[in-house]
């Protein structure tokens, strides 16, 4: 399955619905935060490239067919 070409707020949103906060924003970049978890800094862009966007599904621990059915939720 591909994946969709997303922005900063629509990760954000996924990341929010699994439990991680903002922990601090600093220029163009949000560094979201769990207890327990690797941070995930994330760029505020319209479109994050999709290696970006497999890095985060790679540190949340998720496939990519469930990060798109999280998406797909929203």
């Amino acid at each position: 399955m591909k994946l969709p070409v997303v922005g900063w707020r629509q990760v954000g949103k996924v990341l929010a619905s699994l439990g991680y906060g903002v922990g601090r924003q600093r220029g163009d970049h949000m560094l979201f935060v769990k207890k327990g978890c690797k941070s995930i800094p994330v760029q505020r862009v319209k479109e994050l490239s999709p290696g970006n966007i497999k890095s985060i599904i790679r540190s949340t621990g998720l496939t990519k067919e469930e990060f798109i059915e999280i998406l797909q939720g929203l």
